[in-house]
């Protein structure tokens, strides 16, 4: 089986809790290549990351289940709608503030998500 299999069927098999948590790292990850990136005048690999991270907030919008949840789906869209313009201005102006803004938006966000208790990460949530 070769990565590209083994990484659909993870997914495919995966709860929703993991997916979230995995597109969380996944984005953080993508904020710190582009931060560094940015750091030493390397544009186009900043560029890169910041594309991915707009990908993954696009998916994380997706995502969302504006069904349930009350203003917790509303508040999330709008957090990424603010993470994606501020990543476009960061990526026209490389800017590294803004970068920073967008990772310190995340932080506790991703931090909540880390703390779900083991048996609360089944039920159908609105993210």
């Amino acid at each position: 089986m070769n990565i590209d299999s083994y990484k659909r069927v993870a997914t495919s098999t995966a709860s929703p809790y993991s997916l979230v948590k995995q597109l969380y790292e996944s984005l953080d990850a993508c904020l710190d290549g582009a931060h560094h990136a940015l750091k030493v005048d390397d544009p186009k690999s900043a560029h890169k990351s910041i594309d991915k991270s707009l990908s993954i907030l696009g998916i994380l919008q997706e995502g969302l289940n504006k069904d349930i949840g009350g203003d917790l789906p509303k508040n999330l869209d709008d957090l990424y709608d603010y993470m994606k313009v501020t990543l476009i201005k960061a990526n026209a102006q490389k800017d590294l503030r803004l970068i920073e803004n967008v990772s310190a938006t995340l932080k506790p966000i991703k931090s909540a998500w880390d703390e779900i208790p083991p048996e609360s990460q089944n039920i159908q949530s609105p993210i």
